[in-house]
């Protein structure tokens, strides 16, 4: 996976890192939810931009899937910083992104 940008890693592409994770391991992970939206959730972007009421749906959806990748989450966050310094430069306040602590299933 070194070279490529999280833009090319959608959730279903770590899956196989967390075989190589200690029993007792832990993985802290970035969710951006802008890059996670699928079918429907795509018209709610706007130049790349998600707005923030719906990245908490866009998240929901990511967590309960994250068991069929083998892990349990653990908790999430929502991050103090802001994606999207291109959007903002456009006017538009930047994607709110989150932090998920996992560990194997």
């Amino acid at each position: 996976m070194k070279g490529r940008s999280c833009r090319e890693l959608p959730l279903y592409q770590w899956g196989p890192d967390r075989r190589r994770l200690a029993p007792e391991g832990r993985i802290l992970t970035l969710i951006k939810p802008h890059y996670e939206v699928e079918g429907a959730e795509k018209s709610w972007l706007d130049r790349g931009f998600l707005p923030q009421e719906k990245a908490p749906l866009v998240l929901e959806r990511v967590l309960a899937a994250m068991p069929t990748y083998g892990v349990h989450v653990l908790g999430s966050i929502q991050s103090p910083l802001v994606g999207g310094k291109s959007s903002r430069k456009q006017g538009v306040p930047g994607n709110v992104e989150y932090v998920a602590l996992v560990c194997r299933a």
